[in-house]
């Protein structure tokens, strides 16, 4: 896979819109090779049926995540990332993000799978896929009222209240260190902390 490609479709992923001129930027952070923007307009007339097909869409001066561009989300999401930091990770680490499906698995991700799979369902194969489910909904900010119907769904019950405040305990910690488009890949702790200093 090209290089560009790669890193036009590991940054669209991770950060779900961005202008074409940030894209070019970490690329030449990054890579030997500069690019220019007019190298990027080229590249991108010449594979965009492969950006496409890795859901990469052009919208003006912005690549943008095919989950965003079906909808009428651009201008909302381009308004909470105004004045946000990026998050930049190396380039080993931000080109696993060519997967649509990759995402970093935290200590707090591992921590609530392994008590799904303690207290909730015992099954490691069903708890993987329940958990990662429960990370996708609230990387979207899907409501916890949503998870409860899944939970529903699959006859998973709790057996006090307390169990079920240590469960919504864990999707919260979970949740802060998930890495959100609306924060240019930052997650929710790591910005708190940007901006506590």
């Amino acid at each position: 896979m090209d290089t560009i490609k790669q890193y036009i479709i590991a940054l669209t992923n991770l950060y779900g819109a961005l202008r074409k001129e940030k894209v070019l930027e970490i690329y030449n952070l990054q890579n030997k090779d500069q690019l220019t923007i007019d190298d990027l307009d080229i590249f991108f007339d010449e594979k965009e049926d492969e950006l496409i097909e890795n859901f990469v869409y052009p919208e003006g001066c912005f690549f943008v995540h095919q989950a965003i561009a079906s909808t009428d989300s651009l201008q909302y999401m381009i308004r909470e990332k105004a004045d946000k930091p990026y998050y930049i990770p190396k380039k080993d680490k931000l080109l696993y993000y060519t997967n649509d499906n990759y995402f970093e698995k935290t200590e707090e991700y591992f921590d609530l799978l392994q008590y799904i799979n303690k207290y909730l369902i015992n099954d490691l194969k069903k708890a993987k896929k329940l958990c990662e489910e429960i990370h996708g909904m609230r990387q979207f900010g899907v409501g916890l009222q949503k998870i409860y119907e899944i939970l529903n769904k699959r006859n998973i019950s709790f057996k006090d209240n307390e169990q079920i405040n240590e469960f919504l305990m864990k999707i919260s910690t979970m949740s802060n260190n998930i890495r959100i488009w609306e924060n240019n890949g930052f997650t929710p702790n790591e910005l708190f902390k940007q901006y506590d200093n």
